[in-house]
């Protein structure tokens, strides 16, 4: 189990290091993966690192839905600062919205394991 929660933070930290990334370049040389309806792209990008570091601390999800939303909204006015970038309270609202499914889903999936972990008996 060890092992599962070091592969989620390693895979959290790099795809937070690339959605810094995506989300600072000039919107000419981002990705598209969803051109029709971006919000999914938006939506499932934050909802995945979120997920990651969810495993990773599970003791923690308070705290990991406060980080991953202060730094969506960081990201979102850092735009600012690139030309061709607008941050939009919307495109945050969204981000945010996957990092709180994330927490949930991680929420649900604790207390299945809990119900279903056998019982110890006091020896």
């Amino acid at each position: 189990m060890r092992v599962f929660k070091s592969a989620a933070l390693v895979c959290g930290w790099i795809g937070l290091a690339y959605l810094v990334w995506v989300s600072i370049m000039p919107i000419g040389s981002r990705p598209h993966l969803f051109d029709e309806v971006p919000d999914i792209s938006r939506l499932l990008g934050w909802f995945a690192i979120t997920l990651a570091f969810a495993i990773a601390y599970p003791r923690s999800l308070g705290r990991v839905l406060l980080a991953m939303s202060v730094a969506i909204v960081m990201l979102e006015a850092v735009q600012y600062l690139e030309v061709t970038r607008h941050g939009r309270i919307h495109d945050a609202v969204v981000k945010v919205a996957g990092a709180a499914v994330a927490v949930v889903l991680t929420l649900g999936c604790l207390a299945v394991a809990r119900k279903r972990a056998p019982v110890q008996e006091p020896s």
